[in-house]
């Protein structure tokens, strides 16, 4: 075996070895994977996320490789702004990750915050965990808030400045809070609220007249137990769900994007998306390996609306208005446990055949003779 075969094998094992724990997904692309939602901010997905009711002039909300609170000018008054899901979900056994970026050296706001709003099915809060790190005061601490109630204190960690993981879990009654390393908690406490039905994850900021500057987030991460609800409608609105079905299985459509009136959104869980619009008469559709399905739902204020779209044996074929999603097809195959287990074995066996073959030509390489003696 020459050593431009052995290199070949390395690199095939090597990116077996990435397929059997990333699938197909590449830094850059966002969206849900089962039950897990990961977004790296190449831009700000309106349609999950939730910008402040009232942002300030002075600060600017982005997102365009990394999530960004930005500041042109001095803010004239201490305050917290974040952006939330729009959707609630059940974290009864998931948990939120989030890395902070911001640039060493650079100006800071008062405190970074990470955390969980639980509420009630009437949309009343139920509490907060959050997760504080300051650089206004060194300091990085677990907090509980109750309505009515100051933030109670559930444990300190050691601050280590505005970069590395942050993260929160919930499992068995209990709620697990990590910084900087994720393979073990700053803080665990018992779980206090009656309910994790309903949890809007949030990031954000706490910036006061002095401590202001650039805050940034990237690879926000969330795995939930069950699918998200959508928060109830405010005055005026109604629900709208929609379930998308392949031969009565809920099923992602093509993309993971539904359509309603020609604005897409990403589906909140496997064949599903539910929302709030203002009432009205709606045009609702999306794609499964291409072919088009579409429904027409109507919106009743303070009411929830059902629509459901429907693929199968049953349904007459039509010509796909786009090319099949393979890409999707691949990482069905690919998220099977048994196909990654082979996918890594047999990367690692490449490698290993790579590296043999490598040091075997080495090894037997004809030798340059002896120089001839100079006289």
């Amino acid at each position: 075996m020459n050593a431009s075969k052995s290199l070949g094998l390395i690199f095939m094992g090597a990116i077996f070895i990435y397929l059997s724990f990333y699938g197909l997904y590449v830094p850059g692309i966002y969206g849900w994977q089962g039950n897990i939602y990961t977004d790296t901010f190449d831009k700000l997905d309106l349609s999950f996320w939730q910008l402040p009711d009232e942002a300030p002039s002075y600060l600017k909300i982005s997102a365009s490789g990394t999530l960004k609170f930005e500041f042109s000018s001095a803010p004239t008054k201490d305050d917290i702004k974040v952006i939330k899901t729009i959707n609630y979900y059940d974290l009864s056994s998931g948990y939120i990750q989030v890395d902070m970026v911001v640039p060493s050296g650079q100006e800071k706001v008062r405190s970074l915050l990470f955390g969980i709003k639980f509420l009630d099915s009437s949309g009343n809060s139920l509490g907060i965990y959050r997760i504080d790190v300051s650089e206004k005061y060194s300091m990085l601490v677990a907090k509980l808030y109750l309505p009515g109630e100051s933030a109670k204190i559930l444990g300190h960690g050691t601050y280590k400045g505005y970069q590395g993981k942050l993260q929160i879990k919930l499992s068995n009654n209990e709620v697990s809070f990590y910084a900087y390393d994720t393979s073990s908690p700053f803080c665990t406490a018992n779980f206090q609220l009656s309910t994790s039905q309903y949890a809007q994850p949030f990031i954000g900021i706490y910036y006061d007249t002095q401590y202001y500057g650039l805050a940034e987030f990237d690879n926000f991460v969330m795995s939930v137990s069950s699918g998200g609800s959508p928060p109830p409608p405010p005055p005026l609105q109604g629900t709208l769900e929609v379930y998308c079905y392949v031969d009565g299985a809920l099923t992602n459509p093509d993309n993971n994007l539904i359509y309603i009136n020609g604005v897409q959104y990403t589906v909140t869980s496997t064949g599903y998306w539910a929302g709030n619009l203002y009432p009205g008469t709606y045009e609702v559709y999306a794609y499964y390996n291409g072919q088009m399905e579409k429904e027409t739902a109507t919106v009743i204020e303070g009411q929830t609306t059902k629509v459901t779209l429907s693929w199968g044996r049953q349904s007459p074929p039509t010509p796909p208005p786009r090319p099949p999603d393979f890409i999707s097809l691949i990482n069905e195959f690919i998220s099977n446990p048994t196909v990654r287990s082979i996918l890594l074995i047999s990367g690692v066996a490449l490698i290993g055949l790579g590296l043999i073959g490598l040091l075997g030509s080495a090894s037997s390489r004809p030798r340059p003779p002896p120089p001839s003696p100079y006289y």
